[in-house]
């Protein structure tokens, strides 16, 4: 596919297609929310061991993440092609989520610039992948060079978006500390569990908004949808 020269975005208008594409079908959003929080608080009601709790939840909140992912951005992005790819295209959606989360993840395990910066550049893969039908690495490949200019704003976005969810939860464990004088993380309380995911659950819709964003403000003219879930 032949491509433009990159698109230069500012955050204000990556904030603003997302807010425009959560706020066009608010329930949609909303309801996709409901088993990403529910799975999440089950999960942590459960005991596992430290490995399998890792593996298991990394796995499952991926897959599930891009699925859901993939359910609400289908209905925002016009398909840009037809034929062949079109049964392999909720795979391949959240195979490219699987992978970028992945990166971005592994990467904050070193220092959370990195993960962001890694996340802000594969934003728009997902998009690709949904709305032109690319596969796994031409989506992700696709996303990177699309947003080479604006991946500063983009870094920008996934720290407004993880930070605020850190400095919640680190308030949290300190009030519970205070509250109880300890903090068992393998006696995790029913609401304790609940707001910790909801917290997640509103990062994750956001997130899925910013992808959704960052595809239709980098892509090629021909691929913008100008109504949002019509």
């Amino acid at each position: 596919m032949a491509e433009a020269g990159a698109v230069r975005l500012d955050l204000a208008a990556i904030l603003a297609g997302a807010s425009m594409l959560i706020g066009a079908h608010p329930v949609a959003f909303a309801a996709a929310a409901i088993p990403y929080v529910a799975l999440g608080t089950w999960w942590d009601m459960q005991e596992w061991t430290a490995w399998e709790e890792w593996l298991l939840t990394s796995i499952a909140f991926a897959v599930l993440g891009g699925l859901l992912q993939y359910l609400l951005l289908q209905r925002a992005l016009m398909p840009a092609r037809s034929g062949g790819r079109r049964l392999l295209v909720p795979l391949v959606a959240v195979i490219v989520h699987v992978l970028a989360w992945g990166a971005g993840s592994a990467a904050s395990l070193l220092l959370l610039v990195p993960g962001f910066y890694l996340a802000g550049r594969l934003s728009a893969a997902a998009g690709v992948a949904i709305s032109e039908r690319e596969g796994v690495v031409m989506s992700l490949v696709l996303s990177w060079r699309r947003t080479r200019a604006s991946w500063w704003p983009l870094l920008l976005v996934q720290a407004i978006l993880v930070v605020p969810l850190l400095s919640a939860l680190g308030l949290a464990l300190v009030v519970i500390y205070n509250e109880w004088g300890t903090v068992n993380v393998e006696d995790t309380s029913f609401e304790v569990a609940l707001i910790s995911n909801l917290l997640f659950g509103a990062v994750a819709v956001a997130t899925w908004a910013v992808n959704g964003a960052a595809y239709q403000l980098t892509a090629p003219e021909l691929h913008r949808d100008e109504d949002i879930f019509a």
